[in-house]
């Protein structure tokens, strides 16, 4: 939405997957932790076999993220540096407080919904369990907490039109500025 209004959008979820893309030093430093049996059959990260071992086991989970926040911090800086002048930079950041990406940004918005609706959208959008869709949800950052560390919230409990709305609202409002 925020790309349709003008904005430069880096996703930090496509950034994870090109650092780990075969012969990225990402799926290398993945595979000397984990062994090949995070692999597919084609040499591709099988990103639910990873999960599986790290949304289980918090020492394991923070293993990945070492290795991959400073890989994405780096590739998202390159990609900020490249973004056209005069356009807003919109960093999308699943984890943006638990990576440390926050210092990147001068506003934070953030997408909050009810619980039930988050492991429903998990639990079709990936194809998991709703056990698998908690523990992901319950290793982030509470929600309430990313609220009141955030400078805009956009509700998103209802239809893609209020959703629409509500972000609309706040980029005229970001526009102003």
């Amino acid at each position: 939405m925020l790309e349709e209004l003008g904005a430069v959008l880096i996703d930090t979820d496509q950034v994870a997957r090109d650092v780990v893309r075969p012969g990225a030093p990402g799926l290398g430093m993945i595979v000397a932790q984990w062994g090949g049996r995070v692999l597919s059959a084609n040499g591709e990260l099988d990103r639910q076999k990873l999960a599986d071992i790290v949304f289980v086991d918090e020492q394991q989970r923070q293993k990945l993220n070492s290795i991959l926040h400073p890989l994405i911090g780096r590739e998202t800086a390159q990609r900020m540096a490249a973004a056209p002048g005069g356009r807003h930079v919109i960093l999308a950041v699943p984890l943006l407080f638990e990576s440390g990406f926050e210092k990147f940004v001068d506003r934070v918005w953030t997408v909050a919904a009810d619980e039930n609706l988050l492991v429903e959208r998990i639990t079709s959008r990936d194809n998991v369990s709703r056990e698998q869709a908690l523990q992901r949800i319950h290793s982030q950052m509470p929600q309430q907490q990313k609220i009141e560390r955030a400078n805009v919230v956009i509700y998103n409990n209802g239809s893609i039109e209020d959703t629409r709305r509500q972000v609309r609202k706040a980029w005229s409002q970001i526009e102003e500025l």
